[in-house]
């Protein structure tokens, strides 16, 4: 299994995203857009790992 690490940095109608994979290729990627497309999709995965994230307190607790 590849584990792929990444970036997400949103302003205003840019985005910026790198791309880290596994130090076995030692390969980094930024992508920069500033389609609607691209910037709405970014945004719209945002909010929704943020209004679905669980607390560090929560996780503790589950421990």
């Amino acid at each position: 299994m590849m584990i792929i690490k990444a970036d997400l940095v949103l302003a205003k109608q840019n985005i910026w995203t790198n791309l880290i994979f596994p130090k076995e290729q030692l390969l980094a990627r930024t992508i920069y857009s500033n389609e609607i497309e691209m910037v709405s999709q970014a945004q719209f995965m945002f909010e929704y790992l943020w209004n679905n994230a669980v607390s560090v307190e929560r996780k503790f607790k589950e421990f």
